[in-house]
This record gives structure tokens, C-alpha cells and sequence, in this order.
């Protein structure tokens, strides 16, 4: 009867998951451990606190321990993959257990916090095409992504449009990941976004095409994980969120239609420009010295003594007229 009540609660754990959160690179002075699972909600505060800013929420999460506060990690990158509970990766990756349907919304609240500490960021969502992607010339420059290659196997992007877009998406993150070392600022937080739910519909839950597509983009995301860490020298933090929620598509559908009102949410500072802080010491530093200079001229004027050399006795002494 006991080892029954032991395995429930991890059933239930099971039952109620809609997605994982792996950790498949971290510095030294982050640690994960345990297996606690974590709310959807609060992956955004997860890879905010991973970089040391402020987070003002109750995040009851034990997964993250940050051993050094001071050697904070160079940049955080996340890839998103929607319609799947899972991928296989590597034995070194830490994965916990994600509940909840907010990812995307976590997500793009850190990258919103993020961009306006004017930092370089980079938030796509690859569903929408390589577009979006390529918008951030000021950041990746001149990224040059193949839209053609060859393929065999038993994806069809000659017939299915849906395979198509997911090869694209692959060559993407392969792009992003070789143009990363040649980046001289190199971006503190970048989220990508995928999805797999196209193909799934296309193809089948249990088809081969859907194997081969898990298999492929276990094998990229492992290989933009390496090659990213050695462009930030060690010291990145790389996750892998996945998402099964019946949720995304329709919250997706609500972002796109709601983008100013989702931004109004999130209570962030006003965006200043670079010479703000050149103009604000100006107009600063004037007016400290025109109190100054004010105080100045009116102690001189209220001690001054009026006598006939004064301009004051001058000015306001009235004139006697002479008799010729």
C-alpha cells in the first residue's frame, strides 16, 4: 500500500505536465538541481534572475541555485518547441518537469524587460516564417539563411508546405548558430520559437515524418547549444522549453491581435534615447548653477550698502532741479 501512495504523486506530476524545461548549458555559477517542477508562469523570472536582474515575484521554484553572484552569465538562450511534451537530448541536460500554458507570455515578458535595458535581443517566432528573423540586421547583420537544400528522408517538403517551413526553421537556428562567433555584441537574451504542430497535423502523432523531425531538431538544438557556448566563452546559460498545451495556438492568436495592449501590461520604464543622458546632465548641471548664481546676486544685493555711488541710490533718488 505504500509504495502505491509513493508512485501517485508522481503520476499526478506526470498527468498535470504540459511540457519540460531542460538546461543543457550553464556557467559555473549557476547550479540546477532536484526535480521540482515549474510553473509555466515563471520561466521568465527563471532566465531573469539567471542574469541577475531584479525580479519582483513570489517564484516558488527550488531548481535554481545561483552559487555566485557576482559571475553572472554573458547570455541566455532559449528555443521554444510547441506541440510536443518533450524531445530526447543529451544525458547532460537538466530537465524539470513544466506545468501551466503561459510559457509564451513568460517568455516575452523577459524579452521585453530585457530590450528595455537597451540590450541586444533577438524574440522570434520561426511559425511566421524567416522574416522575422532576419529583422535584426542591426544585431546579426548580414545573416544569410538558405531557404533550398537538399533533403532525403521522410520529410516531404516538395508536398507538404508544413515540412518545408520546419526544414526552414532548422536552417535558421543552424545559421544563427555559426553567425553567433563572428558577432562582436553579442546578444544577452534570444528566444526562438517553433512548432511542430503543423507537421503532427500533416503527418500524424506516431508517423515516421514526426520521429525523423524530433530527431532532427534534438540534434540542432544540441549542436547551436556548443557552439554557442564556445562563442560566449563558457559563460551561457541554454535552455530548451517544450509546450503540449491545447492553449498556444489561441493565445497565440490573441498576442498577434492585442500587441499594444500586451506591451501597456507590462508597466515598463519609457525608452530614452542615447543622448539623454547627455542633454539631462546639461540641463542639470545649469540649473545647479543658476540657483547658485541666483543666490549669489541676491546676498550681494541684500547686503549692499546705498550709498550715492550706488546704482540703486542712482536709479531711484529723484533729481533737483536748478534755477538758471
Amino acid at each position: 500500500m505504500l509504495k502505491y501512495l509513493v508512485i501517485f504523486p508522481f503520476l499526478l506530476l506526470t498527468v498535470q505536465a504540459a511540457g519540460t524545461f531542460s538546461v543543457l548549458e550553464h556557467p559555473n555559477s549557476l547550479l540546477f538541481k532536484g526535480n521540482d517542477r515549474l510553473d509555466s508562469n515563471y520561466i521568465g523570472d527563471v532566465l531573469g534572475a539567471s542574469l541577475g536582474l531584479y525580479i519582483d515575484a513570489d517564484t516558488k521554484w527550488s531548481g535554481l541555485f545561483i552559487d555566485n553572484p557576482f559571475e553572472f552569465p554573458k547570455g541566455v538562450i532559449n528555443v521554444m518547441v510547441e506541440g510536443v511534451k518533450g524531445i530526447n537530448l543529451s544525458q547532460k541536460a537538466k530537465t524539470f518537469p513544466l506545468t501551466g500554458g503561459d510559457s509564451i507570455d513568460s517568455l516575452n515578458t523577459i524579452s521585453s524587460t530585457v530590450e528595455a535595458l537597451n540590450s541586444p535581443t533577438i524574440n522570434v517566432d520561426l511559425n511566421r516564417g524567416l522574416d522575422s528573423l532576419l529583422t535584426y540586421t542591426d544585431v546579426l547583420g548580414n545573416l544569410q539563411i538558405p531557404t533550398t537544400a537538399k533533403y532525403v528522408g521522410n520529410l516531404k517538403p516538395e508536398t507538404y508546405p508544413e515540412d518545408k517551413l520546419f526544414l526552414q526553421q532548422i536552417a535558421a537556428i543552424k545559421a544563427l548558430s555559426n553567425k553567433l562567433s563572428d558577432i562582436q555584441n553579442k546578444p544577452t537574451l534570444i528566444n526562438i520559437r517553433l512548432s511542430l504542430k503543423s507537421i503532427i497535423e500533416a503527418h500524424g502523432p506516431k508517423s515516421p515524418a514526426v520521429a525523423e523531425a524530433l530527431k532532427l531538431i534534438s540534434k540542432t538544438v544540441e549542436d547551436f547549444s556548443e557552439k554557442s557556448n564556445k562563442a560566449y566563452g563558457g559563460q551561457l546559460l541554454f535552455t530548451v522549453t517544450t509546450d503540449d498545451s491545447a492553449e498556444v495556438s489561441s493565445r497565440q492568436k490573441r498576442q498577434t491581435q492585442k500587441a499594444n495592449d500586451f506591451k501597456k501590461e507590462l508597466n515598463l520604464a519609457e525608452y530614452y534615447k542615447e543622448d539623454y543622458p547627455v542633454i539631462f546632465n546639461i540641463i542639470l548641471w545649469f540649473m545647479v548653477v543658476f540657483v547658485f548664481a541666483l543666490l549669489a546676486i541676491s546676498y550681494v544685493i541684500g547686503t549692499m550698502d546705498p550709498g550715492r555711488d550706488s546704482i540703486i541710490y542712482r536709479m531711484t533718488s529723484t533729481r533737483m532741479k536748478k534755477d538758471n
